[in-house]
């Protein structure tokens, strides 16, 4: 009977622990978004940028949450759509690996382009003076 108290503590203490390392991965990668979320806006606070260019910041700030709000709620509604359908790929002569491979890049090279876009307009509201400051500063960051 003390055997089976004894081994009963030791498992609960084992998933106990076990779950907590798994929890604290998850923390660990929602702090590191969050900061990289926060790595290029505490760059641009310290660029000095007019009351003009801050308006134009804050604006397309909104303009691309309102995008990423708009392509959530899309992607929530046509759920089964934005998937890449495996059944696609799959016939009785095997598996099409390379239309697979390129239906996928397609998606990945979209969601690239769109963040390329952003990137470019932000850019584009900084003076030639900023852009050289913003380089320095990433590169500072990244050390």
């Amino acid at each position: 009977m003390k055997n089976l108290k004894l081994l009963v503590i030791v498992v609960i203490v084992g998933l106990f622990g076990v779950s907590s390392i798994g929890a604290d991965d998850n923390q660990n990668k929602y702090y590191k978004q969050k900061r990289d979320r926060n790595y290029m806006r505490d760059i641009y606070k310290q660029l000095d940028l007019s009351d003009e260019q801050n308006k134009q910041m804050k604006e397309h700030r909104a303009i691309m949450r309102k995008n990423r709000i708009k392509r959530k709620a899309d992607r929530k509604a046509n759920r089964r759509s934005h998937r890449i359908d495996i059944s696609l790929y799959v016939s009785k002569d095997g598996f099409d690996k390379e239309a697979y491979i390129n239906a996928k890049m397609k998606r990945i090279k979209n969601r690239m382009e769109n963040r390329a876009v952003m990137l470019e307009k932000s850019m584009n509201i900084l003076t030639p003076q900023q852009r050289v400051h913003l380089v320095e500063l990433m590169q500072k960051k990244k050390k």
